[in-house]
């Protein structure tokens, strides 16, 4: 029953030589990186590096390590075959550069960097040392039963992804610290299943407390799929589905609930929800904090096989590039331009020209038009000769216009285009006979007139 509650066997990989790790960090979640290195059988904790004294030689002592005021005293001694960084968010650039310039292997925390102009620093110093990050949602029971779903293809191609995480404000310097620090589980969560973000909109509000509390973003993947991100410091944890994250295919729909707390799975076209919820004794899938244990299990096997970490540091560094301004898809041209030429001059050209079957004949009046027709009361005009309600305001300046203009032997070429194209028999269903001033492809820019509205004939 090994993750349960009844479980005794410690977690590690037995037979091999145990990895020397120390830990940079005296705080709330360095207490959990020296947790999971003292549980494991795989493992050796050597040190402690903090700034205060005191609290560095009790949680030393807490955890059977020596504790260490100066990473540089403490490489020098101990020679850790990992170093795992856990400080105020931040605080993490200076540290993690001096351990990579020494060249030993870096398991960090989340945020890599506020400042987006230091994140290339630890990237280049890094080199080909091993160089990881800890963004342990995407090793949930529930997130992992969902990637697999989308593996085995229950899910089809993704269309669309939501990420909601709230909680209570973690503040610092940053008025970004909800972006930056706790969204970066946003980011990677949505990524993780839906590939790379090409683009980003975002929203922020800063009316709580003087920060920027709240984010909304819309997002598009490189996949062609688009999702959202709802990121909140005015919202408790204590709210149900405080994290949710949904996945949407073609095929199917998966939703995650609080990260740990359940999952649930539905196909297209079946009314039945399947739900994955932790069992009475499976305590480890049920707790958050065990989500580093499994992460851990991923580096370490990742460092023992020169392989890359699981989440390499660069995941925390990741922006969208400029994107160019792109240009307007490709579309036909609805109307055809054409030369502003008198009404009248449009008139008698049309009747110069022979006439063509099917252009001439009234058309029949459409369920529509009839209604309309009925509602008018005492009205008898024909369907061919209403005239539409659309944009009445172009209808009088198209009016205006045409009637102050003049006909001359110089227009007479271009009416007789302007005739052959609105009562050729392709454009039938564009302009009657009697000059119906509705078109059925009518612009409502109200600048388009010449597209729109031509006179009576």
């Amino acid at each position: 029953m090994a993750g349960s509650a009844l479980s005794i066997e410690r977690p590690g990989t037995r037979g091999v030589d145990p990895l020397r790790i120390a830990v940079v960090g005296t705080g709330g979640w360095g207490a959990q990186h020296a947790r999971v290195v003292t549980e494991r059988i795989d493992t050796e904790r050597v040190g402690v590096v903090g700034r205060d004294p005191s609290r560095t030689a009790a949680r030393a002592a807490a955890y059977g390590a020596r504790g260490y005021t100066s990473i540089g005293g403490m490489l020098e001694a101990e020679h850790p075959d990992l170093v795992m960084v856990s400080l105020p968010n931040e605080e993490h650039f200076a540290p993690t550069l001096e351990l990579l310039r020494a060249g030993v292997p870096l398991l960090v925390e989340k945020p890599l960097v506020f400042d987006l102009g230091e994140a290339d620093a630890p990237l280049h110093a890094a080199g080909d040392t091993f160089f990881g990050i800890n963004v342990n949602h995407r090793d949930a029971e529930p997130v992992r039963r969902a990637w697999a779903a989308i593996q085995a293809g229950e899910l089809g191609d993704l269309v669309f992804a939501t990420w909601r995480f709230g909680g209570e404000a973690n503040r610092g310097p940053s008025p970004h610290a909800n972006l930056i620090e706790t969204q970066c589980h946003g980011f990677d969560m949505l990524e993780h299943p839906c590939g790379p973000i090409s683009s980003v909109a975002a929203q922020m509000t800063s009316m709580a407390y003087g920060d920027f509390s709240t984010v909304a973003l819309a997002l598009e993947f490189a996949s062609g799929a688009v999702g959202t991100l709802l990121g909140s410091y005015d919202s408790p944890y204590a709210y149900p589905d405080t994290q949710r994250l949904e996945l949407n295919g073609i095929a199917g729909r998966a939703v995650i609930h609080d990260t740990v707390r359940a999952l649930t799975l539905q196909s297209v076209g079946d009314d039945t929800e399947r739900v994955w919820r932790a069992g009475y004794f499976d305590d480890e899938a049920r707790s958050f904090e065990r989500t580093f244990n499994r992460h851990l299990d991923a580096v370490l096997a990742a460092l023992r096989a020169g392989s890359p970490p699981p989440v390499p540091a660069s995941a925390g560094r990741r922006a969208p590039p400029p994107l160019a301004p792109r240009p307007p898809p490709p579309r036909a041209p609805r109307f055809t331009a054409m030369p502003c030429v008198s009404a009248n001059t449009v008139r008698r050209t049309a009747r110069s020209l022979p006439k063509r079957t099917g252009s001439w004949a009234p058309q029949p009046m459409s369920p529509c038009r009839r209604s309309i027709r009925r509602k008018r009361s005492g009205s008898r005009r024909s369907s061919h000769t209403m005239r539409s309600t659309v944009q009445p305001a172009a209808r009088r300046r198209s009016s205006r216009f045409f009637s102050s203009m003049t006909t001359s032997s110089a227009e007479l070429p271009a009416a007789r285009s302007a005739a052959r194209y609105f009562f050729s028999p392709s454009n039938s269903s564009t302009m009657r006979r009697s000059g119906q001033q509705k078109s059925t492809r009518a612009s409502h820019n109200p600048s388009s007139t010449m597209s729109t509205w031509s006179s009576g004939c």
